[in-house]
């Protein structure tokens, strides 16, 4: 089985978002939110681009389903 690299940034978004939505659920995200947590654990926060890599790369595993405003669990 061929197991996806994740960046910091997607391990990060995820730990973010599981106390933030219940399964099958959507949530619409303030990705500015994440960007002020993820500060906490960094000297800076990810960028949009990092971030959207990161919902890229869960998307590409299957643990996460974007659409342009809502991130859902898949």
């Amino acid at each position: 089985m061929l197991e996806t690299k994740l960046t910091n940034c997607a391990i990060l978004l995820y730990q973010w978002l599981l106390p933030r939505v219940s399964v099958n659920s959507k949530l619409t995200v303030d990705l500015q939110d994440f960007q002020a947590w993820s500060a906490e654990f960094r000297e800076k926060p990810y960028n949009y681009a990092e971030i959207l890599e990161a919902i890229q790369k869960r998307s590409e595993e299957h643990t996460l389903n974007s659409s342009h405003d809502q991130i859902s669990y898949a």
